[in-house]
């Protein structure tokens, strides 16, 4: 991930995870059952290790990218294109960013923009999203995400955790609603640097840290 993310977002999940659709009750009701289908369709591509980052993009606008590793035999882009045509009508334009073909939909430079990267699916609103995967210095090289990781006790592996870096992303959220912070609102959170939350087992005990970096 980007060396600049402000958030991030990373959790594994499980193959056939949404498989038991057709016996859920809610889907046995026809206003509701045409949604069963999209909905594995998605969960094919959340199977293996999900990540969801923000960093400063084009504009006021921040970049939100979403990068999924659904496995070999499941074409990401294939899977979307579907759907978008199916439920929205709609075509994509296609282009190459770095060798990439990415599908999108937009104007501006902001919309949406989805590819195949390296046996990934990244899924974007600006097409910088596409470029920044494998791209760049990454996110552990960060002194500020190496710092929240050590002092959180941030462990190798884990279920799943959530990265997010207070104190660079209040400019962000003040250029994005072109206003400063409320004086009261801002001295409370000029201490707050980041903070961290993961989930791990040990034997037969699940526990979620939370933690809180100040100055």
């Amino acid at each position: 991930m980007p060396q600049d993310a402000l958030l991030y977002l990373t959790f594994h999940g499980s193959k056939n995870m949404f498989a038991g659709l057709q016996r859920n009750a809610l889907f046995s009701n026809p206003q509701y059952r045409q949604f069963a289908q999209p909905l594995r369709q998605i969960g094919r591509l959340l199977e293996g290790e999900n990540a969801v980052y923000a960093r400063p993009g084009a504009a006021r606008i921040p970049e939100v990218t979403f990068v999924a590793a659904p496995g070999k035999s499941v074409d990401g882009t294939a899977i979307i294109d579907h759907l978008v045509k199916q439920y929205a009508h709609r075509v994509p334009t296609v282009s190459y960013v770095n060798g990439s073909e990415v599908h999108a939909f937009g104007s501006n430079g902001l919309g949406l923009y989805y590819a195949n990267v390296d046996g990934k699916l990244v899924v974007t609103d600006q097409a910088a999203g596409i470029r920044g995967v494998g791209n760049g210095k990454p996110l552990r090289d960060s002194a500020d995400f190496k710092d929240a990781a050590d002092a959180s006790g941030l462990p190798g592996k884990s279920y799943g955790f959530l990265y997010v870096n207070i104190h660079s992303s209040i400019p962000l959220v003040e250029k994005l609603s072109q206003s400063k912070l409320p004086a009261e609102i801002a001295r409370n959170v000029e201490p707050l640097r980041s903070a961290v939350e993961y989930a791990v087992s040990h034997s037969h005990e699940f526990q979620v840290t939370f933690f809180l970096r100040i100055t």
